[in-house]
C-alpha cells in the first residue's frame, strides 16, 4: 500500500504527477548547482532586489562587458579627449607662449624700429633747425692759426654797437664766396673768409647789415640801376641811408705780384678782408668822416700816397686833391694836409698858402703831414717846418749796427721803436720797419707846459749810427767804407710831431699838429701790410689823434700762411676727450645695452 506523500507546498501528492515529481527531482538535482551558483554568484541589483537567472545573467554579463567595453571605450575616449584636452592645452599654452614671445619681439621689434624712425627724425629734423638756426646765427669752429675766418674784438664792437639800416651789395655770383672754386687757394680762402665774415656782421648787428649778391653777368639789366655808382663784377657796394662807399674785391687782398707776374703764383697772400669791412661800415654809417687834403704840384711820390690812401680810407677818412701850385683854394672842411715826399722845393707864396690855412682865422684844429724825400732837399719847406714848429729835417742817414734790429740784415732798413705818447700809448714799445730813414731833430721840449712842444714817436737806440746822405748815395771807391757817425743824443729820432696850442677868442682850446716822416718807404703799401711791426697803426694813431677821429679801425692784415689747421695743447685735449673717449664709450654702453636686452627675447 502505497503512502500518500505530501508534496512541498502541502498539496497532497497523486500517483498521477509521480512521474511529474521524479522528473522535477531529477531537473531539480540537475539545477542544484545552478542554484548554488546563483546562491552564491547571483547579482542582484542594489536597486530592485531583482535576482537574475542564468539567461539573464549572461545578457547581463554581456551587457555588462558591452557596458565595460563601453565604459573602457569611454575611459579612452575620456582619457583621448583628455590628452586631446591636455594637448589642445599644452598648444594653447605653447601657442600663448609663443604669443607673448611673438608679442614680445614684436614689441621690442617695434620700439627698436620706432626709437630708430625716431632717431633718423629727430636727426633730420636738427639738421633742418640748425641749417635754419645757422641761416641766421651761423655757428662755425674756426681752427685756423690766426682766426681767419672770425671777427676780432673790435670788429665785435663795430657790429654790436651798429644803430643803423645798411646795405652791403656784392656783385658777383654768391657761389663764388661761398664755395670758391678758383686755382689759387689763397684767393679762394679770402673769399671765403668774406663770405663767413659779412653772414657774422649780419647776425651780430641785428640784422640791421643786409647783404646782397648780384650776378650782373647773367643779370646785366641790373648794371642800370646801380649805374650811378659806376659798378662792374667784382665792385662791393656799401650804403647807408644817403652815404655810400664802393671797393672792390682787389682790394680784400694782397699778394707778391713780382712773383706772379713771372711765375703766375700768388704767393705772400695777405687778407685785408676784415678791415675792409669794418672800414667801410664804419665810414658810411658814421655822423663824422674827416677830410684829408692831398697836396700836388711838385712831383710827389705816388707810392707814398697809394699806401696812405689804402690805410685812411679804410678807417673812416676821405681824400682829395689839391694842387698847391694853383689857384684852387683849400676846403674849409678839410682836417688834414699831406705833403707826400715832394722832389722840388715849395715856394714862399705856397708856404703862406698852407700856413693861413693852418692859422684857420686863429682858430687852429688843422694838421699837417709831410713825408720827406730821400734825395731831395726842400729848404723851404723845411725852413719852415723848423722855424715854426721846431723840427729839423736832418740831412743824415740812420743805419743800425745791431743786425737783430735791422730787416733781411740790412742796415739801412732799421726796426725802430714806438715811444709812449697822447696818441701812440696804446702801441707803445712795438716795432716799426723805418727803411733808408733821415735823421728828424726835435728842438722844443716835450712838455705840454709849452704852448709848442716836440713828441718823438719812433727812435733807435745806440747801436743806431748816422751817415752822410751824399756819402750813402754816392758811388764808393772801391774798399772804401761809408763813415759812421754817432748821434749827438740818443735816442735818434726817425718820426716825430709838434703840437702847437692855445685858446681862441672864446676862451676854447685850439691845437694844431704837425707830423714829419723821415722814410718815405716806411708808409708804403707793401711795408704797410707787413704784420711783424707797426707802421699801420703808428700812421692811424696820428692821424685819428690829430682829427678826434673816434670811428676808427686799427684791425691789421692776416697772412694766408697760416690757415692750416692749427691746435693748441688745450683744444687738442678736448677733442681727444669727445672723440677718443667720450664718444667710444656712449657707443659701447649703448651697444651692450641693446645686446644683453636683444639677448632676453
Amino acid at each position: 500500500m502505497k503512502e500518500d506523500k505530501m508534496p512541498l507546498n502541502g498539496e497532497p501528492v497523486s500517483e498521477n504527477n509521480t512521474a511529474d515529481m521524479a522528473e522535477n527531482e531529477n531537473n531539480a538535482v540537475n539545477a542544484q548547482p545552478v542554484e548554488q551558483t546563483t546562491n552564491e554568484d547571483v547579482l542582484a541589483d542594489d536597486d530592485t532586489g531583482v535576482v537574475l537567472s542564468e539567461g539573464e545573467l549572461d545578457e547581463d554579463e554581456q551587457a555588462s562587458e558591452e557596458d565595460q567595453k563601453e565604459d573602457i571605450q569611454n575611459i579612452e575616449d575620456e582619457s583621448q579627449e583628455e590628452a586631446d584636452e591636455s594637448d589642445k592645452k599644452a598648444d594653447k599654452k605653447k601657442s600663448k607662449i609663443k604669443l607673448r614671445i611673438d608679442m614680445r619681439r614684436l614689441r621690442y621689434g617695434s620700439m627698436a624700429t620706432a626709437m630708430t624712425a625716431a632717431v633718423v627724425a629727430v636727426v633730420i629734423l636738427i639738421n633742418i633747425v640748425a641749417g635754419i638756426l645757422n641761416e641766421r646765427f651761423p655757428v662755425k669752429l674756426d681752427l685756423t692759426a690766426d682766426k681767419l675766418f672770425t671777427l676780432s674784438d673790435e670788429s665785435l664792437k663795430i657790429a654790436k654797437d651798429l644803430k643803423k639800416d645798411m646795405q652791403i651789395t656784392v656783385f658777383g655770383d654768391e657761389s663764388n664766396f661761398s664755395s670758391p672754386s678758383t686755382d689759387m687757394p689763397g684767393l679762394n680762402t679770402v673769399f671765403k673768409q668774406f663770405y663767413e665774415m659779412t653772414r657774422e656782421y649780419a647776425t651780430l648787428s641785428g640784422n640791421k647789415i643786409k647783404i646782397t649778391y648780384i650776378d650782373l653777368i647773367t643779370n646785366p639789366a641790373l648794371a642800370q640801376k646801380y649805374s650811378k655808382y659806376e659798378v662792374n663784377e667784382g665792385s662791393i657796394l656799401f650804403e647807408c641811408g644817403n652815404r655810400w662807399q664802393k671797393t672792390n674785391v682787389n682790394e680784400l687782398f694782397s699778394y707778391n705780384q713780382e712773383a706772379y707776374y713771372y711765375y703766375q703764383q700768388m704767393t705772400d697772400v695777405n687778407s685785408h678782408v676784415e678791415r675792409v669791412l669794418a672800414s667801410n661800415i664804419l665810414m658810411v654809417t658814421s655822423d663824422f668822416t674827416p677830410i684829408v687834403t692831398v697836396l700836388s704840384g711838385h712831383d710827389e711820390d705816388g707810392a707814398v700816397i697809394s699806401g696812405i690812401e689804402s690805410v685812411i680810407k679804410n678807417n673812416n677818412y676821405e681824400t682829395e686833391m689839391l694842387d698847391i701850385t694853383g689857384s684852387a683854394e683849400f676846403n674849409e672842411e678839410s682836417q688834414i694836409a699831406l705833403i707826400a715826399a715832394p722832389k722840388t722845393d715849395y715856394t714862399e707864396a705856397e708856404i703862406e698858402k698852407l700856413r693861413n690855412w693852418l692859422n684857420n682865422d686863429g682858430k687852429y684844429n688843422r694838421h699837417l703831414a709831410v713825408v720827406v724825400n730821400l734825395e731831395s732837399d726842400c729848404p723851404n719847406l723845411y725852413e719852415f717846418l723848423k722855424v715854426e714848429y721846431g723840427l729839423e729835417v736832418a740831412n743824415n742817414l740812420i743805419v743800425e749796427t745791431d743786425p737783430n734790429k735791422t730787416y733781411n740784415y740790412t742796415a739801412f732798413w732799421p726796426i725802430g721803436d714806438v715811444k709812449s705818447g697822447d696818441f701812440t700809448e696804446d702801441i707803445a714799445e712795438r716795432r716799426v720797419l723805418m727803411p733808408v730813414t733821415r735823421q728828424i731833430i726835435t728842438h722844443k721840449e716835450d712838455s705840454k707846459d709849452y704852448s709848442l712842444y716836440n713828441v718823438d714817436v719812433v727812435t733807435f737806440g745806440d747801436t743806431a749810427k748816422l751817415v752822410k746822405i751824399a756819402d750813402a748815395l754816392s758811388e764808393p771807391k772801391e774798399g772804401e767804407k761809408i763813415e759812421q757817425m754817432d748821434a749827438d743824443e740818443y735816442p735818434v729820432t726817425g718820426v716825430a710831431y709838434a703840437t702847437k696850442w692855445g685858446y681862441n677868442d672864446d676862451n676854447e682850446q685850439y691845437k694844431t699838429n704837425v707830423a714829419v716822416y723821415g722814410s718815405q718807404q716806411a708808409l708804403s703799401a707793401e711795408v704797410m701790410s707787413l704784420t711783424f711791426v707797426e707802421n699801420e697803426r703808428v700812421l692811424l694813431s696820428l692821424f685819428n689823434g690829430f682829427t678826434g677821429n673816434e670811428n676808427t679801425v686799427t684791425i691789421s692784415s692776416k697772412s694766408l700762411d697760416k690757415t692750416r689747421l692749427e691746435f693748441t695743447t688745450g683744444q687738442a685735449n678736448i677733442f681727444f676727450i669727445i672723440f677718443v673717449v667720450t664718444i667710444p664709450i656712449a657707443l659701447l654702453v649703448t651697444c651692450l645695452i641693446i645686446f644683453i636686452r636683444r639677448r632676453r627675447l
